[in-house]
């Protein structure tokens, strides 16, 4: 009788640490499973970004004359104002922050308010009117990475 008491406490003990083997397993399984799905959120998410924009916007005085360019940027109550003299160019402006550059078509929309002068005033060619402007590699801009954007605003004596 002792001999079938101790089978019986014996068969009994095991069970509960086959249990806790089994569930330690499946804990392991769940938490492996888990990670990977981390992981998998983690790295779709980076794929799922909005996309750098990059770049610039410069103004070229092909002019005879000196020109002067006033921006008011977004939220700023103080005016950027920028020298350009003849035959040579100045950037106004540096690109950063979200955006696609294969599909950005508005350089000036990156200012509230911009006007370019010469002595004589005003120039005619509006630089706020985003077709005066030009993205000279356009054509070789990607969603992801690439070349920098060029936004390049040509003002020649016509325009004076």
């Amino acid at each position: 009788m002792d001999n079938e008491l101790q089978e019986i406490a014996t068969k009994y003990a095991r069970k509960p640490l086959a249990v806790m083997l089994k569930i330690n397993i499946t804990k392991m399984k769940i938490s492996i499973i888990l990670k990977a799905i981390s992981f998998i959120l983690f790295a779709f998410s980076l794929t799922c970004c909005d996309p750098g924009l990059n770049g610039d916007l410069k103004v070229f005085n092909k002019s005879n004359d000196t020109l002067t360019v006033v921006a008011f940027d977004y939220g700023h109550t103080d005016s950027l104002t920028y020298t350009i003299e003849p035959n040579t160019n100045k950037t106004i402006k540096v690109l950063g922050g979200l955006g696609n550059q294969k599909t950005y078509d508005c350089c000036p929309c990156e200012y509230e308010n911009l006007y370019i002068k010469s002595r004589a005033g005003n120039i005619k060619k509006d630089p706020k009117i985003k077709e005066n402007w030009i993205i000279s590699n356009k054509s070789v801009q990607k969603k992801y990475g690439g070349e920098d954007l060029k936004c390049e605003f040509y003002v020649t004596q016509s325009d004076l």
